[in-house]
């Protein structure tokens, strides 16, 4: 190969590069204007603002001197008496080198290295780019021209990005190391949180830990004590009839009046504050809009017959986005633990998904949530304290090791075959 085609294929390899540059680092380029000079600002400044119309130049340049490379190709092979399939292979050869110079390299080297790129590099760029604008501008309008003959309105089209394509974007990035997991599972999350009711992330009711109104404030004390939350919702007779709820703040500063202490915190004036109440269908992306506008920290979630189905806090809603929030009174309790035998140790709330994808396995039974529930609908009755037996189903051994409050605990899962 001559020279000069030699030099179509080096510069060949180069716009690729650019191409995956410009789509995974035009925002990091935008930063980075102020450490270039006056005379390339102006270029990476366009490649935040005009992001596909730089695109689409790499394209334009790319396919240009691919053809000078390859027409290079086959003079150089014209003059001599090859074998139709020697030059078969040579053709081979040039593609295969195309394929992993401008398609495949450029994946790795434009992604990793978009933020040292040199000034001298936006310059060289710039010129091309100047080169061909008005053949570019000239495809583009006929483009345009003919899309709209079509009944199309691509300006308009462009504007349509439906989430799907968003979440690809995000996945595309997180996989070429644009984006950390957490970023990456951030965003997710935020489409996602307009898809969830309240009964998606409240705490269930078996699990809401509240305090009698015929308590006295010694006892709320001690409750306050032991489970180390700062809000608690305060009932009469039962969960069902909540009249309200009780903040640490308040407890504290009735607490220390010694002549309370054994009165009872329904008569204790000031101490209880109201509730408020929503059903299990409310948007979290609503409710969370209401807490903040209300200044509340806690809702009682009812279900249809106006019955205490779960609770929501202000961490629970924070939590669908910005993932799991510990404190330092949070107990460190994994669902699914690995035992060395191999054995599983699984808590009985953990949801049906996360147990299928940790034994490749698919559930059919409907309307099951938990881990809990499957084993009580093939026990056939709600356990009893402390009561152990075995299910088999799907290849495995679910062994219940502990119920409490008629809500299996833990299960050890192995196979049928152990």
């Amino acid at each position: 190969m001559t020279g000069w085609q030699t030099v179509a294929f080096g510069i060949l390899i180069l716009f690729p590069i650019l191409e995956i540059m410009i789509t995974a680092t035009a925002s990091a380029l935008e930063n980075r204007k102020g450490d270039e000079t006056e005379a390339t600002s102006s270029v990476i400044k366009d490649f935040g603002v005009k992001r596909g119309q730089h695109i689409r130049t790499t394209w334009l340049l790319s396919g240009v001197f691919y053809l000078l490379s390859l027409t290079g190709l086959f003079l150089v092979l014209r003059p001599y008496s090859i074998a139709g399939y020697y030059r078969v292979i040579f053709v081979l050869l040039h593609l295969f080198l195309y394929l992993l110079f401008c398609v495949y390299l450029p994946v790795y080297v434009g992604a990793a290295r978009a933020g040292n790129v040199r000034k001298y590099f936006y310059v060289v760029y710039s010129f091309f780019y100047r080169l061909v604008w008005p053949v570019q501008m000239l495809l583009g309008e006929t483009a345009l021209f003919l899309a709209r003959i079509f009944g199309v309105n691509p300006k308009r089209t462009a504007l349509d990005v439906t989430e799907e394509e968003i979440l690809s974007m995000v996945n595309e990035s997180h996989e070429q190391g644009n984006l950390r997991a957490t970023e990456a599972e951030m965003i997710q999350n935020i489409f996602a949180f307009d898809d969830k009711d309240a009964k998606d992330i409240m705490t269930h009711r078996g699990d809401i830990i509240a305090l009698d109104g015929e308590s006295t404030l010694e006892e709320a004390i001690h409750v306050f004590d032991l489970n180390h939350f700062s809000r608690f919702p305060v009932y009469t007779g039962s969960l069902d009839n909540i009249i309200g709820t009780i903040h640490m703040k308040e407890l504290l500063h009735v607490a220390f009046s010694k002549e309370q202490y054994q009165k009872k915190i329904r008569d204790i004036d000031g101490l209880i504050r109201k509730a408020e109440f929503v059903p299990e269908t409310h948007s979290i992306n609503t409710l969370f809009t209401q807490m903040q506008f209300q200044k509340v920290h806690m809702v009682l979630v009812l279900d249809e017959y106006g019955q205490t189905s779960g609770l929501i806090s202000m961490e629970d809603i924070l939590e669908e986005i910005v993932g799991n929030i510990e404190d330092e009174h949070d107990d460190e309790k994994r669902l699914i633990r690995r035992k060395e035998n191999g054995d599983y140790l699984v808590s009985g709330m953990t949801p049906l998904l996360e147990v299928e994808e940790l034994l490749h396995i698919q559930f059919k039974e409907e309307d099951i949530e938990t881990l809990n529930g499957f084993l009580m609908y093939h026990l056939g009755h709600v356990p009893k304290e402390n009561e152990k037996f075995v299910v088999k189903a799907y290849g495995y051994k679910f062994c219940v090791l502990s119920v409490k409050n008629r809500v299996v605990e833990q299960v050890q899962v192995c196979p049928l075959s152990s």
